[in-house]
């Protein structure tokens, strides 16, 4: 477990806990793939909009020196 392990089975092998511990496993790496990609997907948002407020700030401060 100090190496990275999430878990273990033991024997003699019970299939129907192997099947549900394997089944566990694969949700979780599901769902950290998920959040992963929404991580990515929220960051991309945050730089579109971070370019869109630097042009609208842009703008703002020509209007403001021509006034």
């Amino acid at each position: 477990m100090k190496l990275g392990a999430n878990d273990y089975v033991t024997e003699p092998i019970d299939h129907p806990m192997l099947l549900a511990r394997i089944e566990a496993q694969l949700a979780r790496r599901r769902a950290k793939v998920a959040l992963s990609r929404a991580h990515e997907a929220l960051e991309l948002r945050a730089q579109e909009r971070t370019v869109k407020l630097f042009a609208a700030n842009q703008a703002l401060s020509r209007e403001i020196a021509e006034r």
